[in-house]
């Protein structure tokens, strides 16, 4: 769906700093039709070849049969803050995640905020940044309206509803909807409109 890799002054790869990037309400979707001869396993967001510093990942669905639901390697004060990762089955590979990993050659990620996402996944390692109020799902039809037909608004007894960190919770969802910070937030990358 989106990928990115840094260079440094001589062309070589995952050796330089992409900074500042805001990515920002997108729809990363592998196939509208589950059941499509044509399905492939799409990775969702992949930062691959880092250093990246100074990113917000911020109100993107990403739907994709891959465990790269959103892969940060190389991270330094990247925010990834409520997005909704989805994986359409239990098929391989997958679970589709979010996940801050040092870089492919060790250098260590720090300083991160990985808050009020949904995900299947988080990663076995939560040392590369502050992990705070994120849901893990198992399946997505307990929580959004019709998975099946691309409707990943919540339900109204979603344990989404009302649960994000308000430190980290962005101004709009996805779709320009204000989040009230008065009351807590929703998770993910939808907030209920009422």
């Amino acid at each position: 769906g989106f990928q990115s890799w840094s260079r440094d002054k001589n062309g070589k790869t995952g050796r330089g700093v992409v900074k500042g990037i805001k990515l920002i309400g997108n729809r990363f979707i592998a196939s509208d039709d589950p059941n499509a001869l044509t399905r492939c396993t799409m990775q969702g967001i992949g930062l691959f070849d880092g250093m990246y510093e100074d990113w917000i990942i911020a109100n993107n669905l990403v739907v994709v049969d891959h465990w790269h639901g959103i892969t940060v390697m190389g991270a330094k004060n990247v925010r990834i803050i409520n997005n909704t990762v989805v994986d359409p089955d239990d098929r391989k590979p997958g679970p589709a995640g979010i996940k801050i990993l040092d870089h492919k050659k060790g250098f260590p990620s720090s300083g991160n905020v990985v808050a009020n996402n949904i995900a299947a996944s988080f990663g076995k390692n939560r040392t590369r940044g502050l992990y705070s109020n994120n849901l893990i799902i198992r399946n997505p039809q307990y929580e959004f309206v019709d998975p099946s037909t691309g409707n990943f608004e919540l339900v109204p007894n979603s344990a989404a509803r009302k649960s994000a960190n308000p430190l980290f919770l962005p101004e709009f969802d996805i779709l320009g909807r204000a989040r009230s910070k008065d009351k807590k937030g929703d998770l993910g990358a939808f907030q209920d409109g009422k």
